[in-house]
C-alpha cells in the first residue's frame, strides 16, 4: 500500500507537470488502483521516471510498467558488477547490494564465478538476472532452485544453499 502523504505530493507533482486536474473520485481510483499494486517506495521510484521519460500523463499501468523498468535496470546494474566480480575484481563486491551478493553466492560465489569460461557466461547472465528477480521478490532459496536455468546452475544452487547464511545476513565468499 502506498503511503497517502507522499502519493499526495507525487501526485500533484504529476498533475503539475502536464497541466492536469482530476477530480477526487478519479485521484482515489488512482489510489486504489496503484495502491494495490505496488509499495510507497515503488510508487515514488515510478513517478521519478515518468516525471522524466513520458510525454503523456501516465495510466495506471504505465506506473507498473515503470517499476518493472526500474526494477529491470538495477538488475542490469547488480550484473554488470557481477561480471566485473567475475573478472577478479575483488573491490567491486562492496558495491553490490545485498541481492545481488546472495545470487553471486547461490551461483557458486566470486572464486567459482571466476572460473567460468567465456563461452559461459551468457548463461551465467541469464541465471543471474533470473536469480536476482527472484531474490529480491522475496523467493525463497528452495523456490529458487526449481527454477527454469540450466543444470549446471541448479547443481551449483543446491551446493550453495546449504552453506548460506540467513537472507537478513550477507554472505561473504
Amino acid at each position: 500500500m502506498i503511503d497517502q502523504i507522499v502519493f499526495t505530493a507525487e501526485w500533484a507533482i504529476l498533475c503539475e507537470r502536464w497541466g492536469k486536474t482530476y477530480s477526487g473520485p478519479v485521484t482515489a481510483r488512482y489510489y486504489q488502483h496503484l495502491s494495490a499494486r505496488m509499495d510507497t517506495a515503488s510508487f515514488r521510484d515510478a513517478c521519478a521516471h515518468l516525471f522524466a521519460e513520458s510525454e503523456f500523463f501516465p495510466k495506471p499501468d504505465d506506473f507498473v510498467s515503470a517499476v518493472q523498468a526500474s526494477d529491470e535496470a538495477r538488475a542490469l546494474d547488480q550484473w554488470d558488477l557481477c561480471y566485473r566480480v567475475m573478472e577478479g575484481e575483488s573491490h567491486v563486491w562492496d558495491r553490490m547490494s545485498p541481492a545481488g551478493r546472495r545470487v553471486v553466492a547461490l551461483l557458486g560465489g566470486p572464486s567459482r564465478l571466476g572460473d567460468t569460461p567465456i563461452d559461459s557466461v551468457p548463461f551465467v547472465r541469464r541465471d543471474f538476472l533470473a536469480f536476482f528477480r527472484e531474490v529480491t521478490d522475496g523467493v525463497e532459496y528452495e523456490q529458487i532452485a526449481g527454477s527454469e536455468v540450466t543444470p549446471e546452475s541448479r547443481r551449483i544452487v543446491g551446493e550453495v544453499m546449504r552453506s548460506l547464511p540467513p537472507a537478513n545476513q550477507t554472505p561473504e565468499d
